[in-house]
């Protein structure tokens, strides 16, 4: 469990705050969401809920001991999401109807489940990251030394580069 815990509700209008960082939106819009943690030895989780209609254009997590937790409320808005920089602890995405294109990362772990919409490409280099496709389509899924695991859903994966360690993949209807 993590030293300290902060919550974030992204909904396009309202001003929000994450380990004592503020953001704001202008017209729906942020460029940059950065998360950073430096009180190392302690750790922290950010978690980010998203809901709304919305445009980021990066979200990155940086700093020892700082996990983060992304997720999105089904059904509700238009969501994207140019890029999102994974930390160097584990980080989990969980992303049914937010677009997001670039996921990039190479922490210690990631666990990333991706539902109806488009993503161009996630590159991990390290670490043991199990990522579910649903039933939108991944591009591109290059993933470096460690134990990964791919499990294809409805959608479509047209590419996949799996380098060192322990790999498996499991297809699915797409």
């Amino acid at each position: 469990m993590a030293d300290v815990v902060s919550n974030a509700t992204l909904d396009g209008v309202t001003a929000f705050s994450v380990l004592g960082q503020n953001f704001s939106w202008s017209g729906n819009y942020i460029g940059v969401v950065s998360v950073g943690w430096s009180n190392a030895p302690q750790t922290a989780l950010a978690n980010l809920n998203f809901q709304g209609d919305w445009q980021i254009r990066q979200i990155r997590f940086g700093g020892t001991g700082l996990d983060g937790t992304i997720t999105d409320t089904t059904g509700t808005g238009t969501r994207t999401i140019d890029a999102i920089r994974l930390g160097d602890a584990h980080t989990t995405v969980n992303l049914l109807d937010t677009r997001v294109y670039f996921i990039r990362g190479g922490g210690t772990s990631a666990d990333i489940t991706l539902g109806s919409q488009t993503t161009t490409a996630i590159e991990i280099n390290n670490g043991t990251n199990h990522i579910t496709v649903g039933s939108g389509s991944v591009k591109t899924i290059l993933l470096g030394s460690g134990d990964d695991t791919i499990v294809g859903g409805d959608g479509s994966i047209n590419a996949i580069d799996l380098s060192d360690g322990t790999n498996q993949f499991v297809g699915g209807n797409g």
